[in-house]
């Protein structure tokens, strides 16, 4: 409606959504409602697709742009309204090069055209909740979901108790099975992509490591190979110990290949689909497969988080979360948050008509308060719980933080670089204003060949925060150790490592 009076009143309106494919469900959407011309920018387009959009945002022709991160620095002839979509998404932040995140950069830009901005979110951010908490920000709430849909049930299963089969419990199993009697469909939410995260060899505890990076590999049984989901790297998947050439190696654990081939296994009539990024393909690719999903051409989706968000199955009567705990204990102060997030919207993919909608969530730690949230839909208590908990820790949103990373292909050359920073740090105007903290290794050391390390900037100060970074990086950007690894800082780091 927002978007519908700016464009009526003459004025353009600016959307950013967090992936691609979400972009040709909300562009006809838009077109149905409105029937105003679109403007659409991300990565997906060619050069002069892009270079079109930018120009017909720029004259005013486009009544409504719309994309993904960086679609908010497309120029407005006539801003009107700001949108965005899923403004917690950790999509929005751009990690390298460049850095900045797409949610604040909105804020800024409706700040200086003095028009209003809209973050959208059944799970907001705990640095918007905390706006909204202090007054800075209007919240508004919306008490139940569209048309007649109730909200779904939610079931925690332990598997402490529960025998599993290629991640399945029973009871996953058994709900599947009614739902395909009932002719409605079910997806199955399994955040690892690949068939096995881990291979083992069960005489000796040879694991498939990474030869670039602190990781192990993942197997693809399909293609025989195991790669690193974070540098790339492959090989061909070995079939004896490499270390004591016995044949006793056993993938452990599920990735979505091996749910995948479980299903079909267990449901043998069954139309079962995987959506990973192993699978997708161009947007128009992705568009296209889940428009088989809400024709009902499927009756299992099996994916990862491309489908935890946004979309909108109308025969989805059950989702099923097979491992939940992922993000529970991580290194990560965000880690429990992400994954609230996270399992809140994929349960809200559940029920989304009339027909009831049940979600069934599978942990090895059922007494962790999170679930008994996620049960009551109380997004808001947990919010409250974990703002008291950072505030009191002297953690984000309450206090600023600034990472500034260092990696070389020389092991010591990253700490080296980032003590020096630390002891220029120290001799910086308002320093008594900041607090640094010594540099550490990340938490992943190497990475794609390059060793890495970390040092982290805090203050509760904004201003001087700032003031202290402008001159310290300064500073550091002219002496000849700066020119001896790759280093970068990352203000209002999204992830710590």
């Amino acid at each position: 409606d927002c978007v519908s009076r700016t464009v009526s009143g003459g004025r353009q309106a600016l959307v950013l959504v967090p992936e691609i494919s979400l972009t040709p469900q909300l562009i006809a959407r838009f077109e149905a409602r409105l029937g105003a011309s679109l403007a659409v920018l991300h990565s997906g387009l060619t050069d002069a697709e892009r270079h079109r959009a930018w120009w017909r945002a720029r004259d005013g022709s486009a009544a409504v742009v719309m994309g993904t991160r960086s679609a908010v620095f497309a120029p407005l002839a006539r801003p009107g309204v700001i949108v965005v979509d899923e403004e917690h998404d950790l999509s929005y932040k751009q990690r390298e090069g460049f850095r900045y995140h797409a949610r604040d950069i909105a804020v800024k830009r409706a700040q200086l055209a003095d028009v209003p901005v809209i973050l959208g979110s059944a799970t907001p951010s705990l640095e918007s909740m905390a706006n909204a908490v202090s007054g800075r920000y209007g919240h508004l709430k919306l008490k139940s979901r569209a048309g007649s849909a109730k909200m779904p049930r939610v079931e925690i299963l332990d598997v402490n108790r529960l025998a599993l089969n290629d991640g399945l419990s029973a009871p996953v199993v058994g709900a599947i099975r009614d739902r395909i009697s009932c002719g409605e469909q079910s997806l199955v939410f399994v955040n690892r992509r690949g068939f096995s995260p881990v291979i083992v060899c069960t005489e000796c505890g040879w694991q498939a490591l990474c030869p670039r990076c602190d990781a192990r590999q993942t197997l693809h049984r399909r293609t025989g190979r195991v790669i690193c989901h974070h540098c790339g790297s492959q090989a061909s998947a070995p079939v004896k110990c490499p270390q004591c050439r016995t044949a006793s190696l056993f993938p452990a654990g599920e990735g979505t290949q091996r749910v995948e081939e479980a299903l079909v296994r267990t449901f043998p009539k069954a139309r079962v689909m995987r959506i990973d990024s192993d699978v997708a393909g161009p947007a128009e690719e992705i568009a296209r497969v889940l428009q088989a999903v809400r024709e009902r051409e499927v009756d299992i989706l099996v994916g990862t988080q491309m489908l935890s968000k946004g979309h909108d199955f109308a025969g989805v009567t059950l989702v099923c979360v097979l491992s939940a705990d992922q993000g529970l204990y991580s290194l990560d102060f965000r880690g429990p948050e992400r994954m609230f997030q996270q399992l809140a919207q994929v349960s809200g993919r559940a029920g989304r008509r009339e027909s009831p909608g049940a979600v069934l969530v599978q942990t090895a730690h059922p007494e962790n308060s999170a679930f008994a949230r996620l049960q009551q839909h109380d997004f808001a208590g947990y919010a409250k719980e974990v703002l008291m908990e950072r505030e009191a820790a002297g953690y984000p949103p309450y206090v600023r933080f600034a990472l500034m990373r260092a990696e070389s292909t020389r092991a010591g050359a990253p700490m080296t670089f980032l003590r020096s920073a630390a002891l220029a740090g120290e001799a910086v105007a308002y320093r008594k204003a900041v607090e640094i903290i010594a540099p550490v290794p990340s938490p992943m050391e190497r990475r794609a060949g390059r060793f890495r390390a970390q040092l982290l900037v805090r203050s509760k100060d904004e201003h001087q925060f700032h003031c202290f970074l402008e001159d310290w990086v300064q500073g550091i950007e002219s002496s000849r150790d700066a020119a001896a690894v790759r280093w970068s800082i990352d203000v209002d780091p999204q992830e710590m490592y």
